[in-house]
C-alpha cells in the first residue's frame, strides 16, 4: 500500500522533472528486508525535505561486510587493498564482469598482481560475485 508520503514524493519528483506523467502505484508486497530498506529511505527523504537533523553516521568499525564495484579497475583495486588492510575481519564482496564467480575472483587477483599489491593473506576475505552493474539487475 502506498502511503500519503509516497504520493507526495511522486508529485515532487514529477514537478522537478516538469512532467505530468503519472507514476504507477506499487503492486504486490515487498520482502520484509526490502520493506525495511524502503522505510529507511523514505525516513531519510522525509528528514531532508523537512530540514531535520540527519541520524548519526554508522561508525566504520561496525561494518563487517562491504559491497564494492569496480574492484578490477585502476582505482578500484587500490581501494580494495586499502579496505582489506584497514580492518582484518572485513569481508569485501566485489561485483565483477565474468562468466562465473571463479573467473571473477581471478580477474580481481590478476588486477592486483599487475599493480603489485596482491596479498595471499587477504584472498579469503574477497568474495567475487559474477555480474554487471550496467545491466538491469546487475547480477547473473
Amino acid at each position: 500500500m502506498i502511503d500519503k508520503f509516497d504520493k507526495n514524493l511522486k508529485k515532487l519528483v514529477l514537478m522537478q522533472k516538469g512532467s505530468n506523467m503519472e507514476i504507477p502505484g506499487l503492486q504486490g508486497t515487498l520482502p520484509p528486508k526490502c520493506r525495511q530498506d524502503l522505510d529507511m529511505i523514505k525516513t531519510s527523504i522525509r528528514k531532508v525535505l523537512t530540514g531535520s537533523k540527519p541520524d548519526a553516521a554508522i561508525p566504520a568499525d561496525a561494518f563487517r561486510n562491504v559491497f564494492l564495484t569496480g574492484g578490477t579497475g585502476l582505482i578500484g583495486r587500490f581501494w580494495l587493498k586499502e579496505l582489506l588492510q584497514q580492518k582484518e575481519d572485513l569481508i569485501v564482496h566485489c561485483l565483477v564482469r565474468a562468466d562465473d564467480d571463479d573467473m571473477a575472483f581471478n580477474r580481481i587477483k590478476d588486477a592486483m598482481v599487475e599493480a603489485e599489491i596482491w596479498d595471499d593473506d587477504h584472498s579469503g576475505r574477497i568474495k567475487a560475485i559474477c555480474g554487471d552493474i550496467t545491466l538491469g539487475r546487475g547480477l547473473n
